[in-house]
């Protein structure tokens, strides 16, 4: 009986250990470095997204993450997915394909950064048939798109310079109508 108190101990120092570890490993980013990406798109063929990779230079060897909301529309086609970094060609790996559901749900991929992903310019979203289990194109619905470090997935937000510029639209409206009123 004795020996059990000793395996006792020994799990819980083992499972200690082991919780100590991922909370050590854990990379947490937040903020969005993908502009431009709240807006719902719904189309059969693939999306990029403008992105500057440079941004994520001084992070190679580290952790980045693209997640979105994504659904399928069509429920007599194809409901498969990926996501990816893009420069001159597709940057491997994708995500892998997804099996999308007919509701929005969040997905995501970790990636390391390398030389290769920090001299990406787009973000890509594929859905056509080159994609394993695919037939033809699958008529998806992508929204909230984010890049961001870590590896951890965070929330959506918008790009700081995404409210910067809502924030200035506004501002400009208001100074417009403010001199057209006192015309």
């Amino acid at each position: 009986l004795d020996d059990l108190g000793d395996v006792e101990s020994a799990a819980k120092a083992y499972a200690e250990l082991k919780a100590q570890e991922e909370v050590e490993n854990l990379e947490i980013g937040g903020r969005n470095l993908l502009r431009n990406a709240e807006e719902e798109v719904s189309n059969s063929n693939t999306k990029p997204y403008d992105f500057d990779g440079s941004v994520l230079r001084p992070y190679i060897g580290k952790s980045v993450i693209i997640s979105l909301d994504a659904k399928w529309n069509q429920v007599d086609n194809n409901k498969n997915m990926d996501f990816y970094f893009r420069g001159s060609g597709i940057i491997s790996p994708t995500s892998g394909s997804i099996e999308l559901t007919s509701e929005y749900k969040r997905y995501y991929h970790v990636w390391e950064i390398t030389e290769e992903i920090a001299n990406s310019i787009h973000v890509y979203v594929r859905n056509n048939g080159s994609i394993s289990g695919n037939d033809g194109n699958a008529n998806i619905a992508v929204r909230r798109i984010k890049v961001e470090l870590g590896n951890k997935p965070t929330d959506w937000t918008p790009a700081p310079e995404d409210v910067d510029e809502a924030i200035s639209t506004v501002d400009t409206k208001y100074s417009n109508k403010v001199a057209e009123i006192n015309t």
